[in-house]
């Protein structure tokens, strides 16, 4: 008799448990064959997937997706030695937003600009890179962010041997530049650090000629560089343009997990807004952790039930491991993955490692991070998640809070 024939359910699932998702869930998928009677010719429970099924796979407009790391619809910017990888765009947000992730060579400082009516964001996750605001100009390191609102006069220039950069754009046509000075990238997931094209200016004139938002000011006096300051930790009450150093802001905490907001509504005439998300793991899981909540009172979720939120958000896992439920579905997604949840769609997670760390992205009005900033506890300078045992929300103030952005409890 073959090994396989000897190897219960329960044991195949042991196994597979931490292996890569993909083959995780191919692996559950054989398993459930195992329980299904002879001759249904139908497993005992469906099985699904969000995952997009090949690396420049189009966006789903409308419909819960998961990007895997580096994956999706890829461009280069002519001559830059850059890619810019969409993880979500105009088309899935309701151009509410776009979100671009990119990765660069060292270059020249993209000429000084502004835009009439689009917001522009800059969160460095690798590298360093200068950011010019107005009069002001830093260098952003890992975890640094910079919001520019519409009629700020700004430029940046990635500094290190390969960066990483992440920026929300509002509205998502904005991208549409992008169509007339970018192509198709599919040569590799990283960038073109060979390219030695000149800048394609022709293109650039065509599309300012079609109206695209974008208002050159070549007579922008550059202003000198200077670090970071761990002063610069707070997030305003408008839409002024600010710079807010890596892990200083304010931060929120709910039942083992705490949010740190980078923007909000209020810093985007309500468009859009960026957190991070932390926490720990659930106390079944990692009952050494004194302060860890049950997997039903953890995080912002009450008695462990799904949201709905009236704008589209997207969560991109940090570090860690969490499990995501959209709908019916279920995904464990990984540092560098992406989910995205339509507006309108039940979902809620749980934190299945000893520590994870989201990028919270939300539309219109903001999303999930408003919960944490109106019902969380705000902590201490320096303090972190799983050192203070925070009270689980109670659903008739979660639901409170949904119904004043248009979302609800279900």
């Amino acid at each position: 008799m073959s090994p396989i024939a000897t190897t219960t359910t329960d044991q195949i699932m042991e196994t597979v448990s931490s292996l890569p998702a993909k083959l995780s869930s191919a692996l559950h998928m054989a398993a459930d064959t195992l329980t299904t009677p002879t001759g249904t010719g139908t497993a005992s429970h469906a099985t699904s997937t969000l995952r997009l099924p090949h690396f420049s796979a189009p966006l789903p407009a409308h419909k819960p997706y998961v990007l895997e790391s580096d994956e999706g619809e890829t461009i280069t910017l002519v001559g830059s030695g850059s890619v810019m990888r969409y993880l979500a765009t105009a088309k899935e947000t309701g151009d509410q937003y776009a979100i671009i992730h990119t990765r660069a060579r060292p270059d020249e400082p993209v000429p000084a600009h502004f835009h009439a009516r689009t917001h522009d964001t800059f969160l460095c996750l690798r590298g360093t890179m200068k950011v010019w605001e107005n009069d002001q100009c830093r260098i952003l390191g890992p975890g640094d962010f910079a919001s520019v609102p519409p009629k700020c006069v700004h430029a940046f220039q990635p500094l290190s041997p390969e960066n990483e950069f992440i920026g929300i754009i509002s509205p998502g046509s904005w991208t549409k530049m992008f169509n007339f000075i970018g192509e198709p990238y599919t040569t590799s997931p990283t960038f073109p650090w060979n390219d030695s094209r000149p800048f394609p200016v022709p293109l650039f004139i065509e599309a300012i000629k079609a109206g695209e938002d974008v208002i050159p000011q070549r007579e922008y006096s550059y202003p000198s560089a200077t670090e970071m300051s761990e002063s610069e930790n707070v997030v305003p009450q408008d839409s002024t343009p600010y710079f807010l150093k890596a892990d200083c802001g304010p931060k929120y905490f709910i039942a083992s997990q705490s949010c740190s907001p980078l923007t909000l509504a209020r810093n985007t005439n309500n468009a859009f807004a960026l957190s991070i998300i932390a926490g720990i793991g659930s106390q079944e899981s990692f009952p050494s952790f004194p302060k860890a909540r049950t997997e039903k009172e953890a995080g912002p979720f009450p008695a462990g039930k799904q949201i709905k939120l009236a704008s589209h958000s997207l969560f991109r896992v940090i570090e860690g491991r969490v499990k995501f439920t959209v709908g019916a579905t279920e995904e464990v997604v990984t540092a560098g993955e992406s989910v995205m949840v339509p507006a309108g769609t039940g979902f809620n997670y749980l934190i299945t490692s000893a520590y994870a760390r989201i990028y919270a992205f939300s539309g219109k009005g903001g999303g999930l991070e408003e919960v944490f900033v109106r019902l969380g506890r705000e902590g201490v300078k320096g303090e972190v998640v799983g050192e203070n045992e925070d009270a689980a929300v109670s659903e008739e103030n979660v639901e409170g809070v949904l119904k004043a952005l248009g979302g609800e409890v279900v």
